[in-house]
């Protein structure tokens, strides 16, 4: 599954950025490689695209400058379904573009996950999605949301 990538830093997944803002760095690791919007649309790994103007359930928001960073839950085509989002904070704000979200999904806890995205704002546009992922039953699938605003890096914690 080439498109699996472990993540045990923080600090590692800045390699995918120029720089990095974050409160917790662990331990790097040597298998980091970028990711891409397309290990999780059109169905690949068990993702599926939805809308930038999906919403749910949110979880554990982030704010970030003129933005909000949360961690989603839906019913999406008759199946509960996780996903990252990004919107702009009240009023006529919007995104000028190169703004990204994208979301890291975990089947052992968060010890490795599938990171979906980045998804990148277009300009004059105020929400962006990842791709969203059905949940399980299992206490070991976890997700977290993500995003990279003004040159800083965000997270969600895992849930």
């Amino acid at each position: 599954m080439n498109h699996l990538r472990r993540f045990t830093s923080v600090a590692a997944a800045a390699a995918l950025f120029t720089s990095v803002a974050v409160a917790a760095p662990l331990a790097a690791s040597a298998d980091v490689r970028p990711a891409t919007a397309g290990d999780c649309q059109r169905g690949a790994n068990g993702f599926v695209d939805i809308p930038d103007t999906q919403s749910g359930r949110a979880v554990d928001p982030q704010q970030l400058p003129a933005a909000v960073l949360t961690l989603q839950f839906a019913n999406i085509g008759g199946v509960n379904r996780g996903f990252a989002k990004l919107t702009t904070a009240a009023g006529p704000i919007y995104f000028g573009g190169g703004e990204q979200v994208w979301m890291d999904w975990s089947w052992n806890g968060g010890k490795d996950w599938l990171q979906c995205g980045p998804f990148i704002a277009k300009p004059h546009t105020d929400q962006l999605t990842s791709a969203a992922k059905n949940t399980d039953p299992s206490p070991n699938w976890k997700f977290r949301a993500g995003a990279w605003v003004d040159n800083r890096m965000y997270l969600t914690g895992w849930h």
